[in-house]
């Protein structure tokens, strides 16, 4: 977000500053991590950010993946511009909370009828579709309580238990982060349970 002040300076280094202030001042770190049982999942969050046309399939193509996954999910999806909001809210079917511009403050952070939507006890694991990452959903990865938290990089300000990426490093295809999520969810905890049979 590049914001310019009335007399034409541009105010992206003071926004910035805010930023790591309020991600320091509001993010949640949980002290004891536990990889979640696949079959105890009872919560999981996701946070997306759309930015052109083909995202909405996309992003329509992950809940298919989670639903046959048979995984319950609430999704929160910002996407900045107007009309791609708008064609978001019909083309999207799947109940996934959708919020723009208006409903972000100055510096990003979502407002009150985005946050009030997460459960005060979180979620047992977050999903973060973070390679076009914006501040509103970084935010809300930092801020949101939860038990396991997943993402497609890695963020300075934010300690995620799992980076899931393709070869080297390289991003992965969203649609393919959602099927190697849930493939890792049922593994490894197929393998948990081989061991508490011993």
């Amino acid at each position: 977000m590049r914001a310019i002040s009335r007399d034409g300076s541009d105010m992206s280094g003071i926004i910035d500053i805010f930023r790591k202030r309020r991600l320091r001042k509001d993010g949640k770190e949980d002290p004891e991590r536990i990889f979640p049982a696949y079959n105890a999942i009872g919560s999981l969050v996701f946070l997306y950010n759309i930015t052109s046309r083909e995202e909405i399939d996309t992003l329509n193509e992950c809940c298919r993946i989670f639903r046959e996954h048979k995984l319950a999910y609430d999704g929160f999806a910002y996407i900045r511009k107007g009309k791609l909001l708008s064609a978001a809210r019909n083309e999207i079917k799947d109940g996934i909370r959708l919020f723009g511009r208006r409903q972000v403050s100055l510096i990003g952070t979502p407002g009150p009828r985005i946050t009030a939507q997460i459960p005060e006890n979180g979620y047992d694991v977050l999903l973060n579709f973070n390679a076009d990452s914006s501040f509103a959903t970084k935010y809300l990865a930092a801020t949101t309580k939860c038990g396991f938290r997943i993402a497609m990089r890695e963020e300075k300000e934010i300690k995620y238990d799992m980076i899931i990426s393709g070869s080297g490093g390289a991003l992965l295809d969203k649609s393919e982060f959602a099927d190697r999520v849930c493939y890792y969810l049922e593994s490894i905890n197929s393998v948990k349970g081989k061991k508490d049979e011993r």
